[in-house]
């Protein structure tokens, strides 16, 4: 998923990412990554041919970008460790760092990141207006001209996508991008695919072993999201947890020497009310309060980022704006072409589609949920409304003889609620599901030791924690 910290490491890796052509039809030509600084310094980068339609594997062909960072031990080497990024529109710049965490893995594993179809240098989706971050910046609507306003905005903008991505429009989803994954393996010359896949990545993968059942290795499901779930259904979730997780924002500040929000969790949420209430109609210098929900709500996953909105949070009450737009500018300068890759690939694996009626309609329900943000989170519904249905998934029915599959989820997870992740391990019959008690997105590779242990033991022997296991 989109968080301020994982866009701050795609920016810093961004010189990492040129990558050689392969001959074509070969396996993967690996030439040493331009610029890659100690210690990536043995990263290689190479790219893979895939069908641009599965459906026909004779026809038109793109190329997957691919890095390797090769194991060091190569006489006791596992195989490839494949990492599926989050999203949908995070590409290999949001993975490579975690083999800087886990130097272990790195001995044993080949460490594979990539772009999938659509993102960064595969074949990127791009929008012919770009408009996107105007969306990112809207305020929520409240009146009957302004819902008519988002809905010409957001409609032109998703439109804009869909012509710019042609025909991946269509071919962007999930199993698509699982089967480039068989293809990816079968270039990577192994037998099993073993892989860490997290937040949307997980779908990915999820589908790769409902497709793929005899070629799944070890495969841990970090936050996933879930494929059986409408967009309706995965946003509404998500603007639940963005409210939980503000009111454990507001618990983190009065653990810090000083809490400019008040003096407990009701006094800082009425200072955070306060200001977005201030901002809608008296914007703070640069300061809207779209953008300040940007900065927000990107913030609120990714715990190590609470502290710098926290001083955006009381410089803004005190009038000066600058730090909290400059943070969500941030975010927006760095995106690439997240926004648009991100709009499409779920329109393409989403059927449910919403008019401007139902979305009206449906906000009442989100508002519910989260009063603060319930509103803005729902206006995403429009992305998709002048789609046909999408059509990237496949009907996920259980997966026997897959071998065990670790599932990992917060429970302080705004963007994968537990509840949403124990139902994706309830897909999985081989699932064992770890339970971690902290808040963020993302449980494995974010500094949790425990979670970490039992990973890296699982992925480096086979042997997954028993069922019921929690931490810290």
């Amino acid at each position: 998923m989109f968080t301020r910290r994982r866009i701050a490491v795609l920016a810093a890796l961004m010189s990492l990412t040129a990558c050689a052509t392969p001959a074509p039809d070969a396996g993967p030509r690996w030439t040493p990554c331009p610029s890659a600084p100690s210690p990536l310094d043995r990263m290689e980068c190479a790219e893979v041919s895939v069908p641009l339609d599965h459906a026909d594997p004779g026809g038109e062909k793109i190329e997957i970008s691919v890095s390797r960072i090769p194991a060091a031990d190569r006489a006791n080497r596992l195989g490839s460790l494949v990492v599926i990024p989050g999203g949908p529109g995070g590409g290999r710049d949001l993975t490579v760092p975690f083999a800087l965490a886990h130097p272990r893995l790195v001995e044993r594993y080949d460490w594979i990141a990539y772009d999938p179809r659509g993102v960064g240098e595969s074949e990127p989706i791009t929008c012919r207006d770009e408009a996107g971050d105007a969306v990112a910046r809207l305020n929520p609507p409240r009146t009957p001209a302004d819902w008519a306003a988002a809905d010409t905005r957001i409609t032109r903008f998703a439109e804009a996508c869909r012509a710019g991505a042609g025909r991946m429009a269509s071919l962007a989803g999930a199993a698509n991008a699982a089967r480039d994954l068989d293809v990816l393996r079968t270039a990577l010359g192994d037998a099993k695919l073993n892989t860490v896949a997290t937040s949307y990545g997980g779908q990915v993968a999820v589908t790769y072993a409902q497709l793929f059942p005899a070629s799944v290795g070890r495969m841990v499901l970090n936050s996933p999201g879930n494929p059986t779930k409408t967009h309706r259904q995965v946003l509404l979730d998500q603007a639940a947890g963005l409210e939980r997780s503000l009111a454990s924002l507001a618990d983190f500040c009065l653990t810090q020497d000083r809490c400019r929000l008040g003096t407990d969790r009701a006094a800082a949420l009425r200072s955070i009310d306060e200001l977005l209430r201030r901002l809608e109609s008296a914007p703070a210098g640069p300061l809207t309060r779209g953008l300040a929900e940007l900065a927000i709500t990107t913030a609120l996953p990714a715990p190590p980022t609470w502290p710098a909105l926290l001083d955006g949070l009381g410089a803004a009450l005190t009038g000066d704006g600058t730090m909290l737009a400059a943070q969500a500018e941030a975010l927006l300068a760095g995106a690439g072409n997240f926004l648009a890759a991100n709009s499409v690939i779920n329109c393409t694996d989403t059927p449910d589609r919403h008019r401007l009626a139902d979305v009206e309609t449906a906000a009442k329900e989100f508002a519910a949920v989260s009063p603060r943000f319930g509103v803005r989170v729902a206006t995403r519904l429009l992305e998709c409304s002048r789609w046909p249905p999408g059509t990237g998934r496949v009907a996920i029915t259980g997966t026997p003889g897959v071998p065990p599959v670790l599932v990992l989820g917060n429970t302080g997870d705004p963007e994968a609620p537990l509840h949403s992740v124990t139902q994706v391990a309830g897909l999985l019959l081989s699932a064992r599901l770890l339970v971690n008690h902290a808040d963020g997105h993302g449980a494995y590779g974010e500094g949790f030791g425990c979670v970490d242990a039992h990973t890296d033991r699982y992925l480096l022997d086979g042997t997954p924690p028993p069922s019921g296991t929690t931490c810290p």
